[in-house]
């Protein structure tokens, strides 16, 4: 994820409150995102699903890259944690990475990346990020020894108790189309403190990205919304 990121999602949140983003806020333009938004009281805990690795693009070469990834976002740029499939390496590849901007934070560990594995097209990846004392990022691949997993205590408690955004986002650099078919995602579960459900639903926010969402069904157990999601596919971009 890049710097540029933190800018798109700062306009996301804002775009979520007042549910109508300037176009002088949304940039840049490769960046195509839906967006579960938590009430202002309430944060998420917990982020799981699976994806499927996606045809593999032919735009590459000359720092051409694309990043397909699920996270969770803290308000005014506070951070985002993210398990990012990137094409960098020439072959899809995953990392559990913890990425926030410099301006709000002194440490120079911009961008803190545990290095996952590599994968091939129509592989499953089960992703899941949960808050216990700290966050926690677990990948695996079903029926193979890949996996990794990476805890982020760097992370401070005024952000890691404040994640309030669970977010799909494709990343278009340096050159990059959507080139790649659907990226679907199932099973999804987002866990939020807090008993209000109004925030999960089949029409979250989005940008630049046509998209479904089926089967979702709140629930309230012991003090906490579970959202669950059967199926949500980013088809591709709309501009």
């Amino acid at each position: 994820m890049q710097l540029r990121s933190l800018a798109a999602l700062t306009a996301l949140a804002l775009g979520a409150q007042a549910q109508n983003v300037p176009d002088s806020i949304m940039e840049p333009e490769n960046i195509y995102t839906v967006t579960y938004v938590g009430y202002d009281d309430t944060a998420m805990t917990e982020f799981s699903g699976s994806f499927k690795v996606p045809t593999f693009p032919s735009s590459t070469g000359n720092g051409i890259t694309h990043y397909v990834w699920p996270g969770v976002y803290a308000p005014l740029r506070g951070g985002v944690l993210q398990p990012v499939l990137s094409s960098f390496t020439g072959q899809w590849s995953i990392n559990n990475t913890w990425y926030y901007g410099t301006q709000e934070d002194a440490a120079n560990e911009q961008n803190i990346r545990n290095y996952g594995f590599e994968l091939e097209v129509g592989e499953t990846i089960d992703f899941s990020m949960r808050y216990g004392d700290v966050w926690t990022s677990t990948l695996s691949v079903p029926g193979t020894n890949k996996r990794a997993s990476a805890s982020f205590p760097m992370i401070s408690d005024q952000k890691a108790k404040t994640m309030r955004y669970s977010v799909f986002e494709v990343e278009l650099w340096h050159g990059a189309v959507w080139d790649f078919g659907p990226v679907e995602y199932s099973n999804i579960k987002i866990v939020s403190t807090g008993t209000q459900t109004g925030w999960c639903h089949d029409h979250p926010w989005s940008s630049r990205t046509a998209f479904t969402a089926s089967g979702v069904t709140p629930t309230v157990q012991n003090g906490k919304t579970i959202c669950n999601i059967d199926s949500l596919i980013m088809q591709g971009p709309t501009g």
